[in-house]
C-alpha cells in the first residue's frame, strides 16, 4: 500500500466532523499553493499576454470574456444544479441540499462553509454517477426552480 492509499483509508475511518475539518483545512490548503503557483506565474510573465489581450478589451469597451476565455471556460456539471443553504431552528445549524441531486447532506455554523461543503459533495455525487454510467437528473439552475420560492 502507498502513502496515497494509507492516507485514503485513514481518511475514510475519520468521523464525520473531523473529516469536515479536513477538507476545510484542504481547501485552504489547496488554495495557497494555486496563490503561490499564480504568483510564479505571473513573476515568470507567463500571464502577461492574456493580461494585455484583457486589458486592450476594456480599453475598446469589450464586455464580453476575450476569446480564449469564451473557448476555454466550461459550464461544471455541478454548477447546473441549484445549491439550497438555510438555517434549521430544528437542528440549530446551517442545512445544505441540492435538490434533484442530494438532499439534506451538510451543516455547520457557518454558512458560506455549508456551501462550499455542499458544492464539494455535488462534484463527488456527479463524478460517482459518471464513473458508474449512471445519467445524471435534470438541471435545476436556469429552470426556473426558485422562483416559486421568491
Amino acid at each position: 500500500m502507498n502513502a496515497v492509499d494509507e492516507i485514503e483509508d485513514a481518511i475514510r475511518k475519520l468521523p464525520d466532523e473531523d473529516q469536515a475539518t479536513l477538507r476545510a483545512w484542504f481547501a485552504e490548503f489547496d488554495a495557497a499553493t494555486w496563490d503561490r503557483q499564480f504568483e510564479r506565474d505571473v513573476a515568470d510573465g507567463r500571464l502577461d499576454a492574456l493580461a494585455d489581450e484583457a486589458l486592450r478589451d476594456r480599453r475598446e469597451g469589450c464586455r464580453l470574456p476575450s476569446p480564449w476565455i469564451r473557448k476555454h471556460a466550461a459550464v461544471t456539471d455541478a454548477a447546473r444544479y441549484i445549491k439550497l443553504v438555510e438555517w434549521s431552528e430544528e437542528d440549530g445549524a446551517f442545512v445544505g441540499q441540492c435538490p434533484g441531486i442530494i438532499g439534506p447532506c451538510c451543516h455547520g455554523s457557518d454558512e458560506v462553509e455549508v456551501y462550499r461543503e455542499l458544492c464539494e459533495i455535488v462534484e463527488e455525487w456527479i463524478e460517482i454517477a459518471r464513473r458508474e454510467g449512471r445519467p445524471l437528473p435534470p438541471a435545476t439552475a436556469g429552470t426556473g426552480f426558485a422562483r416559486p420560492m421568491a
